[in-house]
This record gives C-alpha cells, structure tokens and sequence, in this order.
C-alpha cells in the first residue's frame, strides 16, 4: 500500500469545537487512503471517528491541517460528483413515497432521465428491497429497510468514492450480509471506501485496513489483507512424528525465513511475501514432514480494539 499513490490525502488535520469552552475532536490526524481500497475506521464512542468522516465530506470544516481527494478539495464540485455518503441515522423525508423519493435523487445526481426506471429498481433490487417496497411511503418503513433505502440512494449516483457510517446499524443478519456482498462487489469494481462501523467482525471481512482512533488521534493503523509490502505471520502444523526445533529453524534459516516460535507440532514464521510461504512449504515436503494444516495468522480487531484501549 505504501508505494501506491493516496487518493486521500489527510495532513495534520485537526478540529476543535467551541469559541469559550473548547473541544478538540481531532489532534493532528495524517492518513492516505488509497485508490480502490476499503479503509475501516475504528474506536469507541466519541473517538473522533464521525468528526473525521464530516471534515472528509466537507460538511466540517477542519480548525488545521488539510484533506485532498484525488489532489482536489473536498469541496470542489468534481470530488461531490464521484462521492458518495450514507450516514449512520438517514434522515428522509417520510411523506415522500419510496420510489419517488429514489427518483428525485436520481435526478439530483444527474444521471440519465431515460435510465430513471431502470436505475431505480436496480438499486432497490441490489439492497433486497421487495419491488412493492417502493410504494410504500417512508414512514412506514423498519429501520434496517431504511438503512437498505440509504444504500440504494448511493447506489444512484454511481459513485467511485463512498462513505459508509454504520452501514448495517438497526440491519439483521441477512442485511449485512447483503452489504458484505455489496462492498465486496465494490471492491472489484475499483471503488474506494471508507466504513466507520462498530461490527468489527464484519470490519475485518471487509477492509484492508484500519485505523484505531482514540480521544481524536490516531493510535494505530493496521494492515487486515497481506500484501507483497506486508509482513504477516505464517502458522505451520505438524502430523506427527513432529520435527524437531533444530530441524524447523535449520529450514527457516535456509528459506531466509525468521522463524517466530516452535513448540509440539507447529511453528510461527514471519513472512514478507506469499512467495516465501510457498518456498517454505516445499522446503519441508521435501524433507518428508506431515504436514497437517498451513495458514496465515487471522488478525482478531476485537482483540487489536481492546489493546489498544488497554494502552491508553
């Protein structure tokens, strides 16, 4: 990710509330975000993590520092134009009627008149809203279907940069799967995206990375899918007759491998390449050791949430 040119670009960006009793939301937050990825954004309660998503939809205005998207200013007019925003509470009008409502906003985002019908049961489709859904006055409707019209409101615009707060808040299981599914469709597709979510399990299915945020400042970023700049932990086990340390660590030494720890029938190796890994299989087939199971090391974020709570 490192070599890869930012699409986001945030510099020393800070904001602070208040002219007489002031609050600092944000301290000197630097991050780059980069162009087709799914960046997640984590950490508790008022951690800032709302704040930073408004300064980055230019509906705040940062105390400091600066945010560029695709070397422009989030307000320029071509950065709104390929943006797209679902916030965590949708405030809709409820008079209007479903499907009217999705095609005033398909105008609004200045899509084709003549593809109007088309794109609206689309996107209606694509959330899992039935199409009587859409002649429903909004009123009427649940919260997780509320939840899935803010998507299909984004859908319309088909827009290359997305913002997601608590995509799958008041969603039952089957909605976030369907927006798993989505950001996963996106993910092909070349999309950025940016989730501010407490679903950390569905965070982490999703994202490639994260950003822990506490008291306005970032205490961490961390890498969720291995990359060829990555180092990731490569977990070997053993059937036995297990080989001895002397054996694993002679092999890791040969492979140019550090190898982490072994103990009775498995190893930890710390890897810098998926190719490394393959070497290292091979190495030990070819010196007839079982083995029983091969797999990188999963990154738990619950795990990775509650530490870094534990530090500050």
């Amino acid at each position: 990710m490192s070599q890869q040119t930012a699409f986001i670009q945030i510099n020393n960006l800070s904001k602070t509330y208040g002219l007489f009793f002031k609050f600092r939301a944000l301290t000197d937050i630097n991050l780059n975000i980069h162009k087709g990825e799914t960046f997640g954004l984590i950490g508790p309660n008022g951690a800032g993590k709302t704040t930073l998503m408004g300064c980055l939809l230019g509906l705040l205005k940062p105390s400091a520092g600066t945010i560029l998207i695709d070397n422009k200013s989030v307000n320029e007019i071509s950065v709104k134009a390929l943006t797209g925003f679902m916030p965590e509470r949708s405030n809709f009008d409820a008079w209007m009627i479903v499907e009217n409502f999705l095609h005033y906003h398909h105008m609004l985002a200045r899509q084709p008149e003549s593809t109007a019908n088309e794109d609206v049961t689309k996107a209606l489709a694509d959330v899992g809203l039935e199409p009587e859904v859409g002649k429903r006055l909004i009123r009427k409707l649940s919260r997780g279907m509320l939840q899935r019209l803010g998507l299909a409101q984004l859908l319309l615009g088909k827009p290359d940069l997305c913002f997601l707060d608590e995509p799958t808040s008041g969603m039952d299981p089957l909605g976030m799967s369907l927006v798993r599914e989505l950001l996963f469709r996106w993910k092909q597709e070349g999309k950025t995206v940016v989730i501010n979510s407490h679903h950390l399990d569905q965070v982490e299915k999703v994202c490639d990375r994260v950003a822990f945020i506490d008291n306005g400042k970032i205490r961490s970023i961390e890498e969720l899918v291995p990359t060829a700049q990555t180092k990731q932990i490569f977990v070997i086990q053993w059937a036995k007759p297990y080989p001895n340390e002397d054996l694993v660590r002679k092999v890791a030494q040969d492979n140019q491998v550090e190898c982490q720890s072994v103990s009775d029938g498995s190893a930890r190796f710390l890897l810098t390449s998926k190719t490394q890994g393959s070497n290292l299989l091979r190495a030990f087939v070819g010196i007839n050791t079982q083995i029983e199971q091969a797999s990188y090391e999963h990154k738990d974020l619950v795990e990775l949430f509650r530490r870094n709570n534990a530090t500050q």
